[in-house]
């Protein structure tokens, strides 16, 4: 090969490798591999996978990079439309092409070449659109085309709640967690988004407590069934309560009105927001397995699983569960019974350790049917 490598080895920066670049889509061209190409041009071997197939991931803040075309000269491509093409889908114009290169009897690596694809990209699109027709060996039809790309959070558009106050408008105590009583909530779905349960999660001891929806998850239920889980619990230990922007919150007026608790909502697509939450929703998940009909379980049922997760010790709590550390801030006891740890699990920081995140501690009085692995067994019949 007469190819010169440069001698400044050093990164380009904003220069383009020009030369390079077209002597490596040449050598490709004539059959070479992409890491023999690579090597002969003196570049990166995933530099040249960039150029041939685009940079689908270039981090956060960067729009990903199409892949640099080549045009053949017997069969020129007419891409016109935004500058910008997708990595991942193939557009309209790119079917079309396909469908005709076919139809001249071209090969796939061919029409991939003319393209600037995959040839299993291209291969995939063959496979997906063969329709059997009279007449007509393999015919090919664009029809995914018209398939939309999936919804980005972002562009997710919730359904209207009027009147919402955001939780940029929380009290500063709740953000830093130093005063009990602010409170996290969100339903676990179940199967097919038909049922649903409750969750509530106080910020400062992770105490958890679980809200029974056998009739739906509309707006009205949850709004009843919050307002009598409240009632388990003293006024002082209640200031706030933090939701996301689901329908299911729509009668935040007639709550707040009725209870003299404010709700706030957290910003569309940003679950960080209750992140006490979210980690005590997947914790639910060793008790209400997903894909599951979550109005299988009954009230006492509900009791169970919120009373084994406010009697494990947590280390963001200094090994203390969630029922003792609520229990500092309420002299009296608490509606939901408190198991008792062994003496020797207390004395042994390390025990504690290694079974934080088991669900089968060794607590004192417990039945064997309360732990998670039986109740998820079992569906709590």
């Amino acid at each position: 090969m007469d190819f010169e490598i440069r001698k400044d080895r050093k990164p380009p920066g904003p220069r383009a490798l020009i030369r390079e670049r077209e002597e490596y889509f040449r050598l490709m061209d004539q059959g070479f591999s992409t890491r023999e190409a690579a090597r002969i041009v003196g570049i990166n071997l995933r530099t040249g996978k960039k150029w041939r197939n685009g940079h689908h991931s270039p981090g956060q803040g960067r729009k990903p990079k199409p892949p640099i075309h080549q045009e053949q000269a017997g069969h020129p491509v007419d891409l016109e439309g935004p500058p910008f093409r997708s990595s991942r889908y193939l557009n309209e114009n790119e079917r079309i092409h396909i469908a005709d290169r076919v139809r001249e009897g071209a090969s796939i690596r061919a029409v991939a070449a003319e393209l600037g694809r995959s040839p299993s990209t291209v291969s995939r699109e063959i496979r997906r659109n063969r329709r059997p027709m009279p007449r007509a060996a393999s015919p090919t039809s664009p029809f995914h085309a018209q398939r939309r790309p999936h919804r980005h959070a972002c562009k997710r558009v919730s359904r209207p709640i009027r009147n919402m106050v955001m939780i940029s408008e929380r009290p500063a105590e709740a953000a830093d967690r130093a005063v009990p009583g602010h409170w996290e909530g969100d339903l676990t779905i179940g199967k097919d988004g038909r049922s649903a349960i409750g969750t509530l999660v106080e910020r400062s001891t992770r105490y958890v407590m679980l809200l029974h929806l056998p009739n739906g998850h509309s707006a009205l239920a949850t709004r009843n069934a919050l307002t009598t889980a409240i009632q388990a619990l003293p006024g002082h230990l209640w200031r706030s309560l933090t939701w996301d922007q689901g329908s299911e919150m729509a009668a935040h007026q007639s709550f707040t009105v009725a209870t003299d608790i404010p709700v706030y909502f957290c910003n569309p697509a940003s679950p960080w927001q209750r992140g006490s939450n979210e980690n005590t929703n997947g914790l639910l998940r060793q008790y209400f397995p997903k894909g599951t009909d979550l109005t299988a379980h009954t009230a006492k049922h509900l009791e169970t699983a919120a009373t084994e997760l406010n009697s494990r010790p947590r280390k963001t709590l200094g090994w203390e569960t969630p029922a003792e550390r609520l229990a500092c801030c309420w002299p009296q006891p608490v509606d939901q019974p408190v198991l008792q740890r062994p003496l020797e699990f207390a004395k042994d920081p390390g025990r504690r350790q290694r079974h934080r995140t088991s669900g089968d501690l060794h607590f004192a009085d417990r039945p064997a049917s309360t732990r998670p692995a039986a109740l998820a067994a079992a569906r709590y019949r």
